[in-house]
């Protein structure tokens, strides 16, 4: 799997088992979130889904991760897990897994902004 996730992103590879995404189908952020990394990628990575009548959804994991707001990123385990909330950019990503390679944040240039908030609460 991991072949495949570098293929489609490179970088990607610094969250496939470490980090954990939680979110919600009706969440704009999240949405952006998932655009940022592409399809490809994205669909290899560890997703929550926290909305109740959400496809797949484990609303129970995201109450006992005391998941408040979406979108959520748990990269690392047990006590040396980082928690970042709200939308955030490839970089800090990268910052929070440790990744050691360079980020190609032109990425996000073709992501449709969003005004407000950078967070959708439940």
């Amino acid at each position: 799997q991991g072949g495949r996730l570098t293929h489609f992103c490179p970088y990607c590879i610094m969250l496939q088992s470490d980090a954990t995404f939680y979110g919600a189908f009706w969440c704009p952020h999240c949405a952006r979130q998932k655009e940022m990394l592409g399809r490809q990628a994205f669909s290899l990575l560890n997703y929550v889904e926290c909305a109740p009548k959400g496809y797949r959804a484990d609303a129970v994991m995201c109450i006992k991760k005391q998941v408040d707001g979406y979108p959520t990123w748990v990269i690392g385990k047990g006590s040396a897990s980082t928690t970042l909330s709200g939308e955030v950019t490839l970089s800090q990503l990268a910052q929070a897994s440790k990744f050691p390679g360079k980020i190609k944040e032109s990425l996000e240039d073709n992501v449709p902004p969003l005004l407000g908030s950078k967070a959708c609460k439940q």
